[in-house]
């Protein structure tokens, strides 16, 4: 019985191989800037165009993800992207390796559900991320599927994932 399980266990964990990057070029240039990633990953989350503000804002949260300390405050008028910017360095810094687990601080615990979920559908929901990071893009959806009770198949397998580094600790500190 209990082999049998383990067996049924392995078999739908197993996502299968993962598609081939895309644009293996695109996707190298862009995780050596944060503002190009932001522009050739982000861009359909934008209505407008970029004003100087967030042309600086971009630096600095590159040079923040880059430094050994990371810390950050960012301070505007209401509707500047700020919340939207800095939740897509986290998804640049991850991506791009630079952070295995940064951490995103907000005001209160609806904030942080909506940053979790602002985070999950930039890496679902990017036609241009699922095609040059399946390796985030694949396991991260297969677990969204799971949550809902859905089967996702890859490969002619059910997708079965345990974990993805997206948790929340505490009610004012999420890690993605």
């Amino acid at each position: 019985m209990a082999e049998r399980s383990r067996q049924e266990h392995e078999e739908v964990g197993d996502i299968g191989k993962l598609p081939d990057v895309k644009n293996p070029q695109r996707r190298e240039r862009a995780e050596r800037d944060f503002a190009l990633w932001r522009a050739t990953y982000c861009g359909p989350r934008h209505d407008f165009a970029d004003s100087r503000n967030h042309t600086i804002l971009c630096d600095r949260l590159q040079e923040a993800i880059e430094s050994k300390s990371g810390w950050f405050g960012v301070m505007a008028p209401r509707g500047e992207a700020k919340t939207t910017t800095c939740v897509e360095s986290i998804g640049w810094s991850v991506a791009s390796g630079r952070k295995k687990f940064p951490a995103c601080f907000s005001s209160s615990a609806a904030t942080n559900r909506n940053l979790v979920a602002s985070f999950s559908s930039l890496f679902t929901k990017m036609p241009t991320i699922a095609e040059d990071y399946p390796e985030i893009w694949v396991p991260l959806n297969a677990k969204i599927a799971k949550r809902k009770n859905r089967r996702v198949i890859y490969n002619g397998n059910v997708v079965n994932i345990s974990s993805v580094s997206m948790y929340r600790n505490r009610t004012d500190h999420i890690h993605i």
